[in-house]
């Protein structure tokens, strides 16, 4: 019983750090949603050769950042 139990714990460490994770996720790509709608902000990554950014950052940033649900909101002050 007790292996069990240590095993539970283990488990719902793993889901809370998975879940962390994913809100911290979700905070970084609304900021750069924000940043890549700033004209400027495009503009002087094309002065530095820097105007593209890797593809699966950018399905990111077009796909989950606007993705809200009841089981994992959008973090506070990440509105647009």
């Amino acid at each position: 019983m007790r292996t069990y139990q240590r095993e539970v714990e283990r488990q719902r460490k793993m889901v809370l750090k998975a879940e962390h994770a994913h809100q911290r996720l979700l905070l970084v790509v609304q900021g750069l949603k924000k940043l890549f709608a700033d004209e400027h902000f495009v503009n002087l990554l094309r002065a530095e050769g820097l105007d593209s950014p890797p593809k699966c950052l950018a399905e990111r940033i077009n796909t989950l950042g606007s993705v809200s649900t009841p089981d994992h909101p959008e973090p506070e002050g990440a509105t647009m």
